[in-house]
């Protein structure tokens, strides 16, 4: 599975850092102190130095005038449970990079620290009750009703005893995922039952409400997740469909990385993207914050995730895949977005953070995926000829991201509301929405338990499923106003990323000016834009036309000649072309500088592609009918359009290739050499006759056609 974040009760996941804007100022409040990860070793905790410490606190219960010495010896169980924290999150991290089933030491140094946990709750309970409410409340930073609200909600005895249960068989699932779905289905029941029973240990009718509120600390109602759930049914489901159809045309020719080239290109396009994340991504790597390597022995149950390594203040990137493919360099990017944000939290460094404070894992998802999305845009220089392959199949996921985050979610919350869930409810349950999300009908309900048996979210993450989909709307948004204006979707995104992980959702969209994706018109204005940049709004693309790859392969440099009409039989003109192999040249090359002048008197200095006819007339791509004529609205002709489009890199070699068709003496002296070039590269093909028609007029499919080959060729 591709991105997993492993939540477990007690640990806290992810963390962050950057250095300055372009304007000089950071934006970020925080800045890391180095941790050297290749450093990073398994050590077990004592337990012993909390008890004697509690022991010490005990005696201070019953005395009175002790507040200095309570809060100096509070501090110093915090420093316990921190390290408590770091050996059980390094003992996971050194269990999935190089699994062994038959290892339990992460599953003890879990239970250790949940046993850490109770201790410090128990005693912070005593003390509460002892009189030193002043002392824990300069201790929490909280106020006294604040204080309070807390010492109701600690958990019990039984709570525990019910939490380690969780993490015993969420700790089986990895040793059945992918060899026994009926036994994986059986255990997730039991998991209902004891997480249930958590729930109601803790005052709440059942888990899915006590995770809304207690887990992840959402600050979203569940009546909003229901209006948010029907428009990605009646709006986004339609998009993911039409994105899944296109990105089947795409042929993948992704050629691959060793790990140095990804880190550097990967580095360089976050600089790219804005200083301060290429920064922050530099702090990760070159203090080996990550394990990327592609091993076999990784523990592929858990996926990808970002953990803060717990009194050390950074994070930690793990990927478990083992095959070099797209799937690798996005999934590295999402979680680059987390670790990026997260190594600059402003609440890590204050007093018992770690231990108090709920992370907010819906606008931590913003940050990986609205990472991804905006990636997008510099795709072909980080992939080349695939660009187009992942940018579809990043698209793709994102957008199926929104529609399974609502899928599982109502599947979780109707199955942690049965009163006797059974597998074969859950298979019911899962089968009926698959319909309503999916417009899959009569799926049985045996079938249905395979697709939600494979997802280790529903057993590691429960009621998790969710933030993936109100992050990937956001996510989206981000990307449909990038699509405006890059600059503004950057500086939005950078906001977002600086507030770190501890931020709730509709909080962090509101500090950094983004649309409210639970009001339906947000979503509708999402998937219009979605749809429209993936070339899904065009009524006249007939699905079964032989120009259809060439065309999803190009929608990212041509566009419309309305917002419903592509017109792919129309002749394209040359101040159309222009604008296609500039966007080609900057998605895949360099950025063009809007240098806005040119000589030609028939292109308007005010016009949107102005940019790219400057860029083309002083790098000699085109050179006009005379000094002041281009002819902008001219059709272009098969040779013109060869002839330009060879100047790019100005460097060919023409053939003879050309005797072969029948009309070869018709191409222009002038235009013979490119025509060579672009025919013995499969740029260009002959039509009906074995004719070149290097005088006839270009069709927009044809041109789309031609781009296409020319970067298969050239990238």
């Amino acid at each position: 599975m591709k991105r997993i974040i492993a939540v477990v009760a007690a640990v806290s996941l992810l963390c962050s850092m950057s250095a300055l804007a372009a304007d000089g100022v950071s934006r970020y409040q925080r800045q890391p102190e180095s941790f050297d990860g290749s450093s990073m070793k398994y050590e077990p905790y004592d337990i012993k130095t909390l008890d004697q410490l509690i022991d010490k606190g005990q005696e201070l219960l019953n005395k009175t005038g002790n507040d200095e010495k309570m809060f100096e010896l509070s501090n110093e169980m915090y420093s316990e449970y921190t390290k408590a924290s770091y050996a059980s999150t390094v003992a996971q991290l050194m269990a999935d990079r190089y699994y062994d089933a038959n290892d339990d030491t992460a599953e003890k140094a879990q239970k250790t620290e949940i046993d850490v946990h109770e201790k410090l709750t128990n005693f912070f309970e005593k003390a509460y009750e002892s009189g030193y409410s002043k002392v824990l409340c300069e201790i929490f930073g909280m106020e006294e009703d604040e204080l309070e609200e807390y010492m109701e909600n600690i958990p019990t005895e039984h709570f525990y005893e019910l939490s380690r249960r969780e993490t015993e068989l969420m700790n089986k699932y990895s040793e059945l995922y992918n060899n026994d779905s009926n036994a994986c289905a059986n255990l997730f029941i039991e998991l209902v039952g004891v997480r249930n029973e958590m729930a109601r240990e803790c005052g709440y009718d059942n888990y899915a409400e006590y995770a809304h509120e207690m887990i992840y600390g959402r600050d979203y109602s569940e009546k909003e997740i229901e209006t948010f759930s029907d428009a990605v049914a009646a709006y986004i489901t339609p998009v993911m469909m039409g994105l899944t159809g296109m990105s089947m045309s795409i042929e993948n020719c992704y050629k691959g990385m060793r790990e140095d080239e990804l880190i550097s290109a990967v580095g360089d396009m976050f600089y790219d993207i804005d200083n301060e994340l290429g920064s922050s991504f530099r702090f990760m790597t070159e203090n080996s914050l990550y394990d990327i390597e592609l091993r076999d022995n990784k523990n592929t149950s858990q996926g990808a995730y970002t953990v803060l390594l717990s009194g050390k203040g950074v994070p930690y990137l793990f990927t478990s895949d083992t095959e070099d493919d797209v799937w690798h360099v996005t999934t590295f990017i999402h979680e680059s977005g987390h670790a990026c944000a997260l190594m600059h939290t402003p609440y890590i460094d204050q007093p018992w953070s770690e231990y108090m404070t709920t992370m907010s894992v819906d606008t931590c998802e913003i940050q990986s995926q609205g990472l991804e999305m905006l990636s997008e845009h510099r795709f072909g220089r980080l992939f080349g000829s695939a660009a187009s392959y992942a940018r579809y199949l990043v698209s793709s996921s994102i957008v199926m991201s929104i529609v399974d985050g609502c899928f599982y979610n109502e599947w979780q919350t109707r199955i942690y509301s049965e009163k006797d869930p059974t597998v074969d409810k859950a298979n019911a349950i899962a089968a009926e929405l698959l319909d309503k999300y999916y417009g899959i009908k009569d799926f049985k309900n045996d079938d249905a338990r395979e697709i939600w048996v494979s997802v280790p979210h529903n057993f590691v993450a429960p009621m998790y499923y969710v933030s993936y989909a109100v992050s990937a709307a956001e996510a989206l948004y981000i990307y449909a106003l990038s699509l405006e204006d890059n600059d503004s979707a950057v500086e939005k995104y950078m906001q977002l990323s600086a507030l770190g992980a501890f931020v709730p959702l509709k909080e962090a969209v509101a500090d950094a000016e983004l649309d409210d994706i639970f009001e339906p018109e947000t979503i509708v204005r999402i998937s219009e834009a979605i749809a429209y940049d993936a070339g899904l709004a065009y009524t006249d693309i007939d699905a079964d036309a032989w120009y259809v790859p060439y065309f999803v392969e190009t929608t990212h440099i041509t566009d419309g000649r309305t917002d419903s009409e592509f017109m792919p039989d129309a002749a394209i003109t040359r101040g159309e072309f222009i604008e296609l192999l500039g966007k080609m040249y900057e998605y895949y090359e360099e950025d063009i500088d809007n240098i806005g002048t040119v000589t030609f008197n028939d292109v308007d200095a005010d016009s949107e592609d102005v940019k790219y006819i400057a860029w083309a007339e002083k790098n000699g791509i085109i050179n006009g009918y005379s000094e002041s004529e281009f002819g902008y609205n001219d059709e272009i002709t098969r040779e013109q359009l060869v002839t330009m489009l060879s100047r790019i890199d100005g460097d060919y070699v023409g053939t003879d290739v050309l005797i072969s068709y029948t009309d070869a003496e018709a191409v222009s002296f002038w235009a013979d050499g490119a025509m060579s070039w672009a025919v013995t590269n499969g740029i260009i093909n002959g039509r009906d006759g074995n004719m070149l028609a290097p005088q006839d007029n270009t069709t927009r499919a044809e041109a789309a056609k031609i781009a296409a080959c020319y970067i298969k060729a050239e990238y």
